[in-house]
């Protein structure tokens, strides 16, 4: 700068000398004008030094946020990849759960088409058996009626040939006598065969399907029928329950299938029951019962089932008998099971009566 200004001083005396004019005082107000460009030169080599200063700063400090931006950045990623693997993992795991669950309900779908066609089978050989039973208790029936006609012609015989009216009487009473003794014996056979088709019957029930009127058999003071009922709008029967099914006359009274809800400790049950509902009931009427309980699968599936293994005594004060815990709501509407179906159900009760 100060060969320069010393350069500048010299052109401009040989101008001024030129020119003719004071040189000193010319060179003089040049050297001030001369002296304040140089300084604004000096404040803009100062202010260049510390533009200069900050931006080294910023980028020292720009290199810095990005070395920070891509370290958080690679982390960032590194994470992902970890939960990315995790949840391959899980996914993995996921798959073989499902693989093994389906494999297991494959087998046990198996083994309930194996059980069903074995039922099938069973329920075949059953009604042979039951058929052949039916042959042979009209093949005893026949015969019975032919020894009771025999004794009977016999005894009429016999009977001819007295003349006395007392003796006739004995011998009237006699006759009686023989005819009952005859008559209990075929109803001791017909029960006894009556019994040996309801243990196969049972399995007839657990197949069937529908809501058909019951239809009783009956033997002398034993009624034995089949009560069926099936129940709709399931969702009120907390709130509108009892329901009851339609009534059906037996020995002397009317019966009906009611369900309610139980609430227990930890669960709620389906609580089903066999009712009296005639509104009126001789004080001294009784009538003993032996029931089995069923709730029918509505898709080919096995029925749940209760048999109350003793007689229930009903009477004009106690008209209700059954089973407060018949089945839980969990499995009563588990879908596999098939029990509830548009909002309904479908029950049974198998019942034997036995009136005083």
């Amino acid at each position: 700068v100060a060969m320069a200004k010393d350069q500048v001083k010299e052109i401009l005396q040989w101008m001024h000398l030129a020119m003719g004019t004071n040189a000193e005082t010319a060179i003089s107000d040049d050297s001030k004008a001369i002296s304040s460009v140089l300084e604004k030169l000096q404040q803009l080599k100062s202010d260049l030094e510390s533009s200069k200063n900050k931006a080294e700063r910023y980028k020292r400090e720009l290199g810095l946020s990005a070395f920070n931006f891509t370290t958080k950045l690679n982390l960032r990623v590194h994470n992902l990849e970890n939960e990315l693997e995790m949840k391959k993992s899980e996914i993995d795991r996921y798959k073989d759960e499902l693989k093994f669950s389906t494999s297991n309900f494959n087998k046990e779908l198996k083994l309930k088409d194996e059980k069903i066609e074995q039922l099938a089978k069973d329920l075949a050989l059953s009604k042979g058996e039951v058929v052949h039973c039916k042959r042979k208790l009209e093949a005893s029936q026949l015969s019975f009626l032919s020894l009771k006609n025999e004794l009977i012609d016999q005894i009429v015989s016999t009977l001819s040939d007295s003349q006395s009216d007392s003796i006739k009487k004995i011998n009237n009473d006699l006759k009686n006598e023989i005819v009952r003794s005859v008559e209990m014996k075929m109803g001791d056979v017909e029960k006894r065969m009556g019994s040996f088709v309801k243990n196969h019957q049972t399995l007839t029930n657990l197949v069937k399907e529908g809501n058909k009127r019951p239809r009783a058999f009956t033997i002398p003071n034993i009624f034995e029928t089949t009560l069926r009922a099936s129940f709709n709008e399931m969702t009120q029967l907390p709130k509108l329950g009892p329901f009851f099914s339609d009534p059906i006359f037996i020995a002397g009274v009317e019966w009906a299938i009611s369900i309610a809800v139980y609430d227990g400790r930890r669960n709620k049950y389906l609580s089903m029951n066999l009712n009296v509902v005639s509104k009126k009931i001789p004080a001294m009427w009784s009538c003993a019962v032996r029931m089995t309980m069923h709730v029918l699968s509505q898709n080919g599936y096995e029925s749940e089932t209760e048999l109350i293994d003793e007689a229930l005594n009903f009477t004009a004060e106690k008209k209700i008998h059954g089973s407060k815990r018949f089945i839980t709501f969990l499995d009563l509407l588990k879908p596999f099971n098939g029990f509830v179906k548009d909002n309904s159900i479908k029950v049974a009760i198998e019942a034997m009566f036995f009136p005083s």
